[in-house]
């Protein structure tokens, strides 16, 4: 007789069932955790000195290079005002708390010295968890160009 018996069709449909919900809570809890925040906060950071950077090179001949934040598309985007942007979201577990709720905020930098001219030095942009908005990470721009971040608690 070749073939298998219904119990074992079940146990290998019951196997799979388990392997899928235990893939897609993990996936879940892996966007819910603190490391997706400290991970996009490293990202924004990469993003604010990339365009410090084109700015000190005056890459692509442009005037200034700064990052625009928005707070109503939980996006972030690097541009010129000779460069198309690139835009990043939030992942959806997080959330920005600075700029506020339905604002958006540029910080530019100054062709050459790559210092900030808006808003005026020191910036910051806040992030936090949407699970736990205790949980957050600044992003600061001090006046001398120097980008750091901090994270609470």
């Amino acid at each position: 007789m070749n073939g298998f018996t219904l119990i074992e069709l079940l146990l290998v449909i019951m196997v799979m069932i388990a392997a899928v919900t235990g893939s897609f809570f993990l996936t879940l809890n892996r966007a819910n955790s603190p490391e997706t925040l400290r991970r996009e906060t490293r990202k924004i950071a990469t993003v604010l000195r990339e365009a410090q950077e084109n700015a000190i090179r005056e890459k692509g001949g442009a005037q200034a290079w700064g990052v625009l934040f928005s707070n109503t598309s939980a996006t972030y985007a690097i541009a010129s005002a000779v460069s198309g942007t690139t835009t990043h979201a939030l992942p959806d577990s997080l959330e920005f708390s600075d700029p506020p709720t339905g604002f958006s905020k540029h910080v530019l930098f100054a062709p050459l010295t790559g210092l900030p001219l808006v808003p005026p030095p020191p910036a910051s942009i806040a992030i936090r968890r949407r699970a736990n908005p205790a949980v957050t990470a600044t992003i600061i721009i001090g006046a001398h160009g120097a980008i750091d971040y901090v994270f609470t608690p």
